[in-house]
């Protein structure tokens, strides 16, 4: 690991391996086959989904029994084990294992440090590995083409800076003070984001319910537009009562052309045609990465191509996203959709955004709840069943008010969000940035009564640089928001 040009007082150069005392581990956790397990053994397996950034996350649910935990030789675990993954995301990870009503081992894309009974304080030495200087080297020193890995062997060459023992500890509790107030930022944040998506289902049930806007008795009735379409308006008894001049109507009733999209192969080559698939359609809205293309020449597909106004309804999905909607419009790039979506054209007068709110709406879901079908895992609501859903219509003008007041309101949500999305991530920088100050000796002021380690000096084939030694912005960011001293 890179170090600073001159090591702060009292701190040494180390690595893990020279932290374990004569009671103490550094291994790799064991070969635990699928045939070695047992689901009613009392041996829980601990595996990489239960290793987080810094945390135990107690997510896998796999178990083998004492026995065969004897024979494989196993390693057990024992509360406050450091778990490191060697594997990703991010790789090198470390958590503090925090014991288990069930005797636990691990499996072996996991490394186990203890340190022993005189050992590095462990809360210190996970933070020292989750640091952004450990994790730069963990990086250098990983390997596999397809999905990364560290070798403990690679781990063990990793050098870091260590401070003496009271100075880890005064780290510890200065780095869990400030992770505490990051942790209330961001359980804050989360809580408005989630508030806002109530807010977004409420604007559309109010929408639907004619209760967004006022009504206006000038209002051309949409009885006399469904007239005017040749159609009659849906009268049955299960249906809600609707505001004065709305009336309820099939969306086959509202539509001209219902159609399913094209089911050539897509690919990567963008001299094609941009063809739009289900995971384009996020949260009411087209988004426009990730995209796919078919090519130019491909049969029928000049009938497919969209439409200014097409709405696009996606009939395959899971349980959670099938149905999902969003509308084409005139700014959008040139481009056709795929199978699993279908094409909704409306008929005049009709606004497809306002009948792509209510599909969203929570009364547009719980229509697609009671008509889904599942197959092969995958939830399926076809054309026929879509033409089939009833909406309450309101006239012309007033769906035009409703829709530019959901437009208004839901901008407002839009720009909060990237707000809060933006303040997530510079909250996950100022945590990295803590770790970097830390390490560098520079979070907490160090003891001069505290019996100092003489620096042990190692070579290095990669010489200092300037930028490593220069604070990045994220910790002016801190400096600004008073988190260090």
């Amino acid at each position: 690991m890179k170090q600073q040009s001159k090591l702060s007082n009292g701190w040494s150069i180390t690595t893990i391996g020279d932290l374990i005392m004569h009671d103490g581990i550094f291994i790799d956790g064991d070969w635990i086959e699928s045939k070695d397990q047992d689901p009613n053994g009392n041996i829980r397996l601990i595996q990489l989904a239960d290793i987080g950034d810094g945390y135990y996350r107690n997510k896998s649910n796999r178990f083998l029994t004492t026995e065969r935990a004897h024979e494989l030789n196993c390693t057990f675990l024992k509360a406050g084990d450091l778990l490191i993954a060697r594997m990703p995301d991010p790789l090198g990870r470390a958590c503090i294992f925090p014991g288990d009503i069930k005797e636990s081992v691990t499996a072996v894309d996991v490394c186990i440090v203890r340190t022993g009974s005189k050992g590095a304080n462990h809360s210190w030495l996970m933070y020292a590995i989750n640091s952004p200087q450990f994790r730069t080297m963990v990086e250098r020193l990983q390997s596999g083409s397809t999905r990364k890995r560290i070798s403990r062997s690679n781990l063990a060459k990793i050098t870091f800076s260590l401070p003496p023992l009271p100075e880890q500890e005064r780290i510890v509790e200065r780095i869990e003070s400030l992770f505490t107030q990051l942790d209330a930022g961001v359980a804050g944040l989360k809580r408005v984001k989630k508030a806002l998506k109530r807010y977004k289902a409420s604007v559309l049930k109010a929408a639907c319910e004619g209760r967004l806007v006022a009504q206006d008795p000038s209002d051309e009735p949409a009885v006399e537009l469904l007239m005017k379409l040749g159609q009659e308006p849906l009268e049955r008894d299960d249906l809600p009562e609707l505001p004065e001049g709305w009336c309820w109507a099939f969306i086959g009733t509202v539509a001209r052309k219902i159609q399913y999209g094209t089911s050539d192969k897509a690919d990567n080559n963008s001299d094609g045609i941009l063809v739009l698939r289900m995971g384009n359609l996020i949260d009411g809205q087209l988004d426009f990465k990730h995209l796919k293309f078919i090519q130019i020449n491909s049969p029928g597909l000049s009938k497919l191509m969209l439409e200014p106004g097409d709405l696009l309804f996606n009939r395959t999905n899971s349980a959670e996203l099938v149905g999902k909607t969003a509308v084409y419009k005139e700014n959008h790039p040139k481009a056709s959709f795929a199978s699993y979506l279908i094409r909704v054209q409306m008929q005049p007068e009709i606004l497809p955004d306002y009948i792509s709110y209510y599909i969203n709406s929570i009364y547009g879901r719980q229509y697609i709840m009671s008509v889904v079908s599942q197959q092969v895992g995958q939830a399926n609501v076809n054309g026929t069943k879509l033409s089939k859903m009833p909406v309450p219509l309101p006239p012309s003008m007033e769906q035009y008010r409703i829709v530019a007041e959901v437009e208004r309101r839901f901008s407002v949500v839009q720009e909060l969000e990237q707000t809060i999305d933006a303040n997530l991530k510079r909250a996950a920088r100022l945590r990295q940035a803590i770790l970097k100050r830390a390490f560098e000796g520079k979070l907490v002021g160090q003891d001069e009564s505290v019996e100092l380690l003489p620096p042990r000096k190692i070579s290095t084939k990669e010489p200092v640089k300037k930028q490593d030694l220069e604070d990045p912005p994220e910790i002016e960011s801190a400096r600004q928001l008073e988190l260090f001293d």
